[in-house]
């Protein structure tokens, strides 16, 4: 008996549909536009697919944000992006056991100043590129726009 109750639960949780959503951290039709600054390798030279950080998270926004516009000028944009990027290593017993911890802190403003969101993403990996380019993926998928599926 107690099988048969677990297998029906079972399948009526199969059967179950999945929602999928995301509420959008600030208003994109009053934030249209963004100017990214900051972002760089936090001290180390980085080349992320021929493309320093700033440069790959500017082409994520790209292709995923709700912004309509990602610029690389601060000129007539509606908030800034600063991204500040903190590098760690933690050295293992030997060179194979070696991990970055990546920080990626990140602040939007108006032109005057104004904070409208704030907040600090990051990844641990081996490889400090993988760390790098996940911390700023996770800062792109912060902005993505409102969905449910």
């Amino acid at each position: 008996m107690r099988r048969s109750v677990f297998a029906a639960t079972l399948a009526l949780a199969a059967c179950t549909p999945l929602t999928f959503s995301n509420t959008a951290p600030i208003d994109f039709e009053r934030y249209q536009s963004v100017y990214v600054e900051g972002a760089e390798g936090g001290g180390i030279d980085i080349s992320l697919a021929g493309l320093s950080p700033r440069e790959y998270l500017i082409e994520g926004l790209r292709e995923d944000s709700g912004f309509r516009r990602v610029e690389r000028g601060p000129g007539g944009v509606d908030v800034h992006l600063r991204v500040s990027l903190f590098i760690d290593l933690d050295r293992g017993f030997d060179r194979a056991d070696d991990e970055y911890q990546v920080t990626a802190t990140f602040e939007l403003y108006t032109p005057d100043g104004r904070v409208v969101d704030q907040g600090s993403v990051g990844d641990q990996d081996e490889d400090l590129y993988e760390a790098v380019e996940d911390a700023l993926d996770e800062i792109v998928h912060h902005y993505l726009p409102s969905y449910r599926l």
